[in-house]
This record gives structure tokens, sequence and C-alpha cells, in this order.
């Protein structure tokens, strides 16, 4: 009697990297829309521009979970990592305009896990 082996699926660790990013990237938008209401009021170019770049780094990781091509998904989080960058630096600039009352070191945390889920989505 032999017994059947059944493949198991292939574990998707990039799309599981990118939920996780996607969903962090999400709680930390909604966390941050009261300080960035209050960004508006004094410098609403630059509220624009960390809404901007938080909404795209989310959109981003939302499409490429269900990017089928291995290496636009790659090309795409390459993309996602830019966008998040520009958040975290958009926080520290402004911080030292004075027009953030949030700590940006206190998202330093929160960049280094996203960014990790980034670049293990990449791999």
């Amino acid at each position: 009697m032999t017994a059947r082996v059944r493949a198991l699926p292939k574990r998707d660790v990039a799309g599981e990297a990118l939920v996780h990013v996607e969903r962090a990237t999400h709680a930390l938008h909604v966390e941050l829309k009261d300080e960035l209401a209050r960004v508006a009021e004094r410098q609403p170019e630059l509220s624009v521009w960390l809404t901007t770049a938080l909404w795209m780094l989310e959109m981003a990781a939302k499409d490429l979970r269900t990017e089928p091509d291995r290496e636009r998904r790659r090309a795409g989080v390459a993309v996602a990592q830019m966008h998040a960058m520009r958040v975290s630096t958009g926080l520290e600039l402004a911080s030292a305009m004075g027009v953030l009352d949030a700590d940006p070191e206190a998202f330093d945390l929160r960049f280094a896990s996203i960014l990790a889920e980034l670049e293990r989505a990449r791999s």
C-alpha cells in the first residue's frame, strides 16, 4: 500500500510581510490623524506631503500583495521602501520645524519594523 503525499501549498512569505506593512501603516496613519490636522494648520504643504506618503505606502503594500510576478513585486517593494523613508523623513522635518507635537523617535521603532517587513517581502 502506498500513501499519497499531498504537497502543501507554498507559503507566501512576501505576501504575509506586505499584510503586516499595510496594517502597520494604516494604524500609524490613524494614530497620526489628529497630529496631521495640527500640522496642516501650520504647514499645509508638509501635511499633504506626509499624508500622501503614508497613503502611498499603504496602497503599495496592498497592491503588491496580489502581484503574481516576483520581479514586479520586488521592484514595487523598493518603491514602498522609498515611501516609508519619505514618511520617516517628513516626521523628522515636521518635528525640527516645531509643527509636530509628537516625538518622531517614538515612531522609529515602528518604521524599523515596517522596513524590516519590506525587506522580508523583497527576498
